[in-house]
């Protein structure tokens, strides 16, 4: 999103954003989660606070698209092996 020119998103448009990538639900308490538990998305954030989403000015070594974005916050809220 950041080589679109995106900076950042709000939490609103993050949750349209992941419910197409079959991923519903996503809120501020599901993207801290997401957030505390991969460095990979760690590495994508620059902040974040219950209203929006900054992006850091570069994605690490490899980038990331929206699809690995999705998939990894997926992978993160997945509660089926809790």
């Amino acid at each position: 999103m950041k080589s679109e020119g995106v900076q950042s998103i709000s939490f609103e448009d993050l949750d349209k954003m992941m419910d197409n990538n079959e991923v519903p639900q996503f809120n501020y308490e599901t993207f801290d989660a997401a957030y505390q538990a991969d460095e990979r998305i760690k590495g994508l954030i620059g902040h974040y606070t219950q209203e929006e989403v900054s992006f850091v000015d570069k994605a690490p070594k490899g980038g990331a698209d929206g699809d690995s974005v999705g998939k990894m916050a997926k992978r993160a809220v997945d509660l089926s092996d809790l």
